[in-house]
């Protein structure tokens, strides 16, 4: 719709809110996309942990053994 109008107006030769509502198109598609690849990454990043916490649980339950503050088997 914004590029629609932006193409009568250019056709208008009317070329001043061109750019701008153009400027505007760009800003919230890449706003959106980078919207999209942070929940994308926040997911990802979750699951990670939480895969990690549930594997460090399970071999802590398997194991017996006295532990040094890095986590290392003395």
């Amino acid at each position: 719709m914004m590029e629609d109008y932006a193409t009568g107006l250019e056709e208008q030769r009317n070329n001043t809110p061109v750019a701008w509502l153009r400027d505007i198109k760009y800003r919230i598609l890449l706003c959106r996309s980078l919207k999209h690849d942070l929940y994308d990454y926040l997911i990802d990043c979750h699951s990670s942990l939480t895969y990690n916490y549930g594997k460090l649980n399970q071999e802590s339950e398997n194991e017996t053994g006295t532990y040094s503050e890095n986590f290392s088997r003395r």
